[in-house]
């Protein structure tokens, strides 16, 4: 059973729909055995903290998270789909 979330990330996140979609590929996981995803939170203020994400910033300054670039979860023995709607995440540019 696939469970979809619908919401929206707290806080200064602009691009909300995109940590939907990664919390998306978080329900379609059927076994986290190393518990990667765990840090993976729907009240979090930006995705951009979760393991595997790497996020790019549009001002150094302030540190304000932008944009969501890469997602490295490889070694992370999860079991499951990708959704295709993953792909959907813009300037997503790196993923293993």
């Amino acid at each position: 059973m696939k469970v979809m979330v619908v919401g929206a990330v707290v806080g200064r996140w602009k691009r909300k729909g995109e940590a939907i979609l990664l919390l998306n590929f978080k329900s379609s996981v059927l076994s986290d055995t190393l518990s990667v995803l765990q840090t993976w939170n729907y009240y979090d203020q930006t995705p951009c903290s979760w393991t595997g994400v790497t996020c790019s910033t549009s001002d150094r300054r302030t540190g304000e998270y932008y944009c969501i670039t890469g997602l490295s979860l490889s070694n992370s023995q999860l079991l499951g789909s990708i959704p295709l709607d993953l792909g959907m995440i813009r300037y997503l540019t790196s993923h293993s």
